[in-house]
């Protein structure tokens, strides 16, 4: 095999490899959109109406009904009485994040 064809194939290779890196990337780009999009949805469609701003049962509604339209577990979070809200609210974006395929922060 001469000199130039081993350069244009090794060549092709790394643009192939760039190609399907850029792919992945797209593909993964598009499934976080997707989910920031679906929970977006979630929290405007969610039925809320209810529940009196600013209370903790308010929180732990919201987590609800958020979770069940994830379809992402979070009952022990609303029942935990020992977790403040910031804490809620980092399990609760682990867990979304682990449901759509995210890395954890």
């Amino acid at each position: 095999m001469d000199r130039e064809k081993m350069q244009a194939e090794l060549v092709q290779k790394l643009q192939d490899m760039g190609k399907q890196e850029a792919h992945d990337a797209k593909v993964y780009a598009q499934g976080a959109q997707d989910g920031i999009a679906k929970a977006a949805e979630c929290v405007r469609s969610a039925n809320l109406s209810g529940i009196q701003p600013g209370s903790a049962d308010a929180v732990n509604e919201f987590i609800f009904e958020l979770c069940k339209e994830l379809d992402v577990h979070a009952q022990d979070i609303r029942v935990n009485p020992a977790l403040c809200l910031d804490e809620k609210a980092a399990i609760l974006a682990n867990r979304i994040r682990e449901a759509f395929g995210a890395p954890k922060e």
